[in-house]
């Protein structure tokens, strides 16, 4: 078939059609045209990958220094100029949730990370652990394991720690029942923390599958050996096994956002725990609140789905009151936090960590705040919570997503009683199709805010 990109979906695919059918064309970009091979056909879609490219987009970069360069599902986007990367992935997920929510939605902001380049981007990454001991990305569209040892999108302390972790698991020959994910992890000061978890098994290139049970990987005393060798011989800082704390090294990593103008903040976190993928990035998002909490000069906000304190202990420079509150609470590393940014914060004493179960309604406490902070996982809110949310006290909400599909199911019940006042668009995860969405909403009936 004869293909001529439109525009790219959210993903990054590239769009065409063809005899009045809609199909999404890996490795295309808008403008560009040529001859396409037909993979999968639905009866209103289908999927095509590029035989011939007979018109190439200037969006293109042509020069790419990765040995796995459209072959691993590490990145996805490296095809694109950094410097057009951004706007040109994020259009399609505001494309999304404007189609999905049909919500007025106003002209976005986008955030590029300061110097951004191809190199040396993440110092987080989650990678996979084959039988014979690869550890790396998957193929695309395959679960074989692409090591990831040279991958040049990583700091050089996570690809040191990966050809060692590589070469030494291959001799370890440890025993596992299921595939296994591994999350590497670096700290402030250049620590790095690994966390082994039961891995995900699946189907095809669309999907893989349902999350194995947390059982299905047993880390028998070889592996807690292992842990204690990798650690003892400085390989690693701390190594997480399981969800338990089975493993050897610090419990904890910190990080610290120090954006500019603004004071630092500091976190401690678990290996393997939810962390926003960039320093730089996390910085964006600081910014963006300490102005939203500027803006609206609230005296209390509730931070749901606080984990160990990321955005808590952000607002509490600015704010006098701040609840925390999340499912499960980790509170070791939300006290050891609090501690630590006790000279930055408006009044320690009054922020708090709460165990709470957000999927079914919002706490009695939060429904009296002034402001909503919101980051939840890729899930989004629950249909109940969000309900919630409308019938509190709360004139505005700042929400932070990864998921444009969940946040465009969100709005169609939260636009009942707010207004979207801005939405930003940062680049999370650099040379991949995601973006990280931070929607502001001001509830209809509240003060204008100029």
């Amino acid at each position: 078939m004869h293909y001529a990109i439109l525009r790219l979906a959210k993903g990054g695919h590239g769009v065409a059609s063809c005899n009045g059918k809609t199909f999404f064309i890996d490795d295309a970009l808008p403008g560009e045209e040529g001859e396409a091979e037909v993979v999968d056909e639905k009866p209103r879609y289908g999927f095509a990958r590029v035989v011939r490219r007979e018109v190439t987009s200037p969006l293109r970069a042509l020069d790419d220094a990765c040995p796995c360069a459209r072959a691993c599902d590490g990145c996805g986007f490296r095809h694109v100029k950094s410097h057009e990367a951004l706007e040109l992935k994020a259009r399609a997920v505001l494309a999304e949730i404007a189609k999905a929510s049909r919500v007025a939605l106003p002209e976005p902001v986008f955030h590029a990370l300061p110097g951004e380049s191809l190199d040396g981007q993440r110092a987080r990454v989650r990678l996979h652990l084959a039988e014979d001991g690869a550890l790396g990305f998957y193929a695309r569209g395959t679960h074989r394991v692409i090591s990831a040892c040279a991958c040049p999108v990583m700091v050089p302390e996570l690809r040191r720690a990966v050809s060692w972790m590589e070469a030494d698991l291959r001799l370890a020959r440890l025993p596992w029942m299921a595939p296994v994910d591994v999350q590497l992890d670096l700290d402030d000061t250049g620590r790095v923390f690994a966390h082994f978890k039961a891995g995900e098994t699946g189907r095809g290139r669309k999907g893989r599958g349902a999350r194995t049970g947390g059982n299905a990987v047993t880390f028998g005393r070889a592996w807690r050996e292992w842990a204690h060798h990798a650690v003892d011989n400085e390989h690693l800082a701390g190594v997480r096994l399981g969800d338990r704390e089975d493993g050897a090294g610090e419990k904890c990593l910190r990080a610290t956002v120090a954006p500019d103008g603004l004071p630092p903040v500091v976190t401690w976190r678990r290996p393997g725990d939810f962390a926003q993928a960039t320093g730089a990035a996390n910085a964006i998002i600081h910014t963006l609140l300490d102005a939203f909490l500027v803006r609206h000069a609230p005296n209390h906000v509730a931070d749901l789905f606080a984990g160990s304190g990321n955005l808590t202990f952000r607002a509490a420079t600015r704010v006098q009151q701040v609840d925390g509150y999340e499912l499960f609470c980790d509170s070791g590393c939300f006290e050891r936090g609090l501690h630590d940014n006790a000279s930055v914060m408006r009044d320690p004493s009054r922020v708090s960590l709460r165990v709470c179960d957000l999927t079914r309604a919002l706490p009695s406490e939060a429904s009296r705040a002034e402001m909503l902070i919101c980051d939840p996982a890729r899930e989004g809110l629950s249909a109940a919570l969000c309900e919630h949310i409308l019938s509190c006290s709360a004139r505005a909400l700042f929400y932070v997503s990864c998921e444009a599909s969940c946040l465009a199911r969100d709005l169609v019940t939260l636009s009942r009683g707010f207004h979207v006042e801005a939405m930003h668009f940062i680049d999370m995860f650099p040379q991949t199709p995601h973006v990280e969405t931070v929607c502001v909403l001001v509830r209809k009936d509240g003060p204008a805010v100029r």
